[in-house]
């Protein structure tokens, strides 16, 4: 009874691995990769091989929604290819695949996604689940998701490389995710890259209603009108972005209409997380957020870095009606035409919250690191805003007259304006307290080398203003039409005065040592 037992459980494990079917192009015996599906079953490998040679399969494949591994032979071939037919995707997963199913080792190219939803011209999941592990996908286009889309599915993405679909010579455009385009599904991508896709909307990837978790993946050189990298859009489901790079995507308006918006991310009505993320050298042509752009989203940045971010507004991050919580995360070298070189915060319901972050070295024609338009409000904790340029507000533009802006614990030097406000320029009555910050070094070529006020309802306690040169007067700090409260803090050794206008003095210290 025992060695019986035995034997059938070794029989019962052996056929739940299935069987192998080889696929060879020249001498079978399937010549075909959709005859091996055909005749496969649950758990049965369909092997590509390798003939020693550039091989392709010339065809369009379907998983028939069976439980079946579709592979190179040996794995890690790269040189096999399924090219598609240039009608339909290249490989479809549309008939409830459970997710064990799985695509792997393979070079899918030459997929075009047709009507109705042309969508994935290089993978088509849609209803299903499954597992893409070290495909290379490219040279295919579509309208929705050139290389890959994902539709009311479940999938596993692992060492994926997305790249060249939706190319120039293609003539193809697209309008939602150039390289991945995922809906209404739930999607983990681990490794692997996005790179030289282009759609208006996602460039290089799109998702809308869906959850997604991206681990260590490149996103890079992608074109499109809105989040020319990824664009995370209209989501009850966090985001969660670990370890990725966003580097050298180009955000440009397909119209005068309608600006470009987030070359590296643009977040849109969702919420998402960022760790460990570099944004590098993204670029907008044609309007807001070079490297970031929320709307009427929230998003968590920690141990993070944004740079060489160029925009309209906001170089590294454009926010509007959003909330955005940074913590040691460095905003460095960004550029703006206008406003924010490092954050711009346009309008009510924005807010930006800092702990321990560095804005250094961003350049803006108002506000070098941070500009704070409207209704818009601020918290920094233990930031340090140095080196920034601007012809307002060299460090901070802050106006309007209403919200709360705040800073706690912060150094704001070595900033230059070009006109006013080396370090701070605010202009309106919304409340703005430093407590406990140091205003060191900064300069202005006209007024208010530490900082210019106007309108304002300022406070300084238990601060330094020192050491700052204007061109013109208020060394230190440069009032007008407002009276801000100085609270046992100190305004001294500042250039060519310490003070020019109107303040009310409690308990602090008018040119003494700093």
């Amino acid at each position: 009874m025992i060695r019986t037992f035995v034997a059938s459980s070794i029989l019962c494990a052996s056929s739940a691995f299935g069987v192998d079917l080889h696929v060879n192009s020249a001498t079978g015996p399937y010549t075909t990769v959709q005859s091996a599906i055909f005749a496969a079953s649950a758990g049965d490998r369909v092997l590509l091989q390798d003939i020693g040679v550039v091989t392709d399969y010339l065809e369009n494949i379907d998983f028939l929604g069976k439980d079946i591994i579709v592979r190179s032979d040996p794995a890690n071939s790269w040189p096999v290819a399924i090219v598609g037919t240039g009608f339909g995707p290249v490989v479809t997963m549309n008939s409830g695949e459970p997710p064990s199913a799985e695509l792997s080792y393979l070079y899918i190219k030459g997929g075009k996604a047709m009507p109705p939803l042309n969508a994935g011209g290089g993978i088509y999941m849609h209803g299903s689940s499954g597992q893409i592990k070290n495909v290379l996908v490219n040279h295919c286009t579509g309208l929705l998701g050139g290389g890959i889309a994902i539709i009311n599915s479940s999938a596993l993405l692992y060492n994926v490389h997305i790249v060249d679909n939706n190319e120039p010579t293609s003539g193809i455009y697209g309008v939602t995710g150039g390289g991945l385009y995922i809906s209404t599904s739930r999607v983990t991508m681990k490794g692997g890259f996005i790179r030289n896709n282009r759609a208006l909307m996602g460039g290089g990837m799109f998702t809308f209603q869906s959850r997604l978790d991206l681990i260590n993946v490149g996103i890079e050189n992608n074109e499109g009108e809105e989040g020319a990298g990824l664009h995370l859009a209209n989501s009850g489901y966090p985001a969660n972005i670990d370890s990725c790079s966003f580097i050298g995507n180009i955000a440009i308006a397909s119209t005068t209409t309608r600006p470009s918006a987030g070359a590296g991310v643009f977040a849109y009505g969702c919420s998402s997380t960022f760790k460990k993320c570099v944004f590098d050298n993204n670029l907008n042509l044609n309007g807001p957020g070079g490297n970031m752009a929320c709307k009427d989203a929230r998003a968590e940045l920690f141990d993070s870095t944004f740079l060489n971010g160029q925009a309209y507004d906001g170089g590294a991050l454009f926010m509007k009606r959003s909330f955005v919580h940074a913590e040691r995360t460095t905003f460095a070298r960004n550029w703006a035409a206008f406003n924010g070189g490092g954050v711009c915060l346009e309008s009510r319901f924005c807010n930006f919250s800092a702990i321990d972050c560095d804005l250094e070295g961003n350049q803006g024609r108002r506000g070098g690191a941070i500009c704070a338009k409207n209704e818009s409000d601020f918290f920094l904790n233990a930031c340090r805003i140095n080196q920034n340029m601007a012809h307002h507000g060299g460090g901070i533009f802050a106006a309007g007259n209403l919200g709360n802006r705040r800073a706690i614990d912060s150094q704001i030097n070595q900033n230059d304006a070009v006109r006013d406000g080396g370090g701070l320029a605010v202009f309106g009555a919304a409340t703005i307290d430093f407590l406990a910050c140091r205003f060191e070094d900064n300069r202005a070529g006209n007024f208010g080398a530490g900082i210019r006020a106007h309108a304002a309802t300022l406070t300084l306690d238990n601060s330094n203003c020192c050491f700052n040169n204007a061109g013109g007067t208020g060394g230190g700090l440069y009032t007008t039409v407002c009276s801000p409260f100085l609270v046992n803090s100190v305004v001294s050794n500042n250039m060519p005065n310490e003070v020019t206008g109107a303040f009310t003095n409690i308990a602090s210290t008018i040119g003494g040592g700093c």
